[in-house]
């Protein structure tokens, strides 16, 4: 008897350690999203536009596109969610558009670089963008 305790007992410590890990591990991927982050252009930019996105603690989200010195900025919020290990972040930026409003999955977040990827756009529909960011604070 006294052995299958301390196997139960093992064996719920490890799990509840597990647990832990994973998640403080989501936590500090949440904390690291907040901060300015600047659009890296995949294809050609002929516009020479730099965009970026700024995300802060209360939920609030502001994207700025300057071309030619000449600045557009529209502001929203977004939402977190940690889904089975996967973080998602809901955007809804006011007055842009709306096509790219919706559900994205952070697919790598650290303290220089981003990539999220959309997979719903704000009626629910799938959807596919792709952003890669650098760190600009």
């Amino acid at each position: 008897m006294k052995i299958h305790f301390k196997g139960i007992l093992l064996f719920s410590i490890s799990i509840l350690f597990i647990l832990l890990i994973f998640s403080s591990c989501g936590k500090k991927k949440e904390g690291l999203l907040v901060g300015t982050w600047e659009y890296v252009w995949i294809s050609q930019n002929d516009s020479n536009e730099v965009i970026v996105y700024s995300f802060s603690e209360g939920g609030n989200i502001e994207r700025v596109s300057t071309i030619n010195g000449v600045d557009t900025k529209n502001t929203g919020t977004y939402e977190l969610e940690k889904k089975t290990g996967k973080l998602f972040a809901t955007i809804n930026i006011v007055g842009f558009r709306s096509w790219l409003n919706g559900k994205y999955r952070i697919l790598h977040v650290d303290k220089d670089i981003l990539i999220m990827q959309q997979v719903f756009d704000t009626n629910g529909n799938y959807a596919f963008a792709r952003f890669e960011f650098v760190r600009k604070n």
